[in-house]
């Protein structure tokens, strides 16, 4: 009984050990800013809404709006490459002997940033930006396209490259980059040259969001099995075992 009752707390100092004060005062710093940032989003679409903001004369921008786009942006965490590049550079990082508890945190502030200064683009009245936003086919979104998809490509495909002389940590993930990347860079391919044909056509239909999905489900599935070896096969019995009779 006594040994049982000590688990849940040996299991809580190991979680508390698991990070130094000052990694344990970095995470903190960055829920912190997560929250404050929700709070003062949130604050200001109560502003926004109880001065009754109109879109034109007949819509009235509101709670929904905003739910709306705080539940597309919690969509778009799930996409493949988002996830494939923040998997590949936290294990790149960590093999490296560094502790990369920031990686995902300064890759999702980096990216919504562009997305904020955008919309105080558009909010101070750049028609022009106004007109090319709106329009699916506009230089801006060929452009930004072109560039993005070229670059996150890339970005995987060197990640991944990287990532391959630790593949036995690494292998699902350099996998998972390697094929996001090549996706994208085929379906740009497609998308800019018109090509014809079954495999280009089914690149350029590729839906890499709902990819996300699926990375995500392998991610977790190959957590738990991996969890299941650890508890059912005793593995950290084992390497305490192994630890205490081997010679100082």
């Amino acid at each position: 009984m006594t040994d049982l009752a000590a688990r849940p707390h040996g299991r809580l100092v190991r979680v508390r050990d698991a990070l130094t004060p000052r990694e344990w005062a970095r995470a903190g710093a960055m829920a912190a800013t997560i929250i404050g940032l929700n709070v003062l989003g949130w604050g200001m679409l109560a502003a926004v809404v109880g001065s009754h903001y109109h879109i034109t004369r007949t819509e009235i921008f509101g709670f929904g709006t905003g739910i709306l786009a705080y539940t597309l942006g919690m969509r778009h965490a799930f996409d493949a490459d988002h996830i494939a590049a923040i998997d590949n550079t936290t294990r790149k990082l960590a093999g490296e002997g560094k502790r990369p508890l920031s990686t995902g945190f300064f890759f999702s502030l980096g990216h919504s940033s562009i997305v904020f200064v955008l919309a105080l683009l558009l909010n101070f009245g750049i028609r022009a930006l106004d007109d090319q936003v709106r329009n699916g086919s506009s230089g801006l979104h060929t452009m930004t396209g072109i560039i993005g998809t070229g670059v996150s490509g890339t970005f995987l495909y060197l990640i991944a490259a990287l990532n391959v002389v630790v593949l036995a940590i690494t292998g699902l993930s350099v996998f998972v980059a390697f094929f996001i990347g090549t996706v994208e860079i085929l379906g740009l391919i497609e998308q800019e040259y018109q090509l014809g044909g079954g495999f280009w056509t089914f690149m350029g239909n590729f839906d890499i969001n709902k990819a996300g999905f699926v990375v995500v489900g392998v991610f977790v599935l190959t957590w738990a099995v991996a969890l299941a070896v650890w508890h059912f096969g005793k593995i950290e019995q084992k390497w305490d075992t192994a630890k205490a009779a081997a010679p100082d």
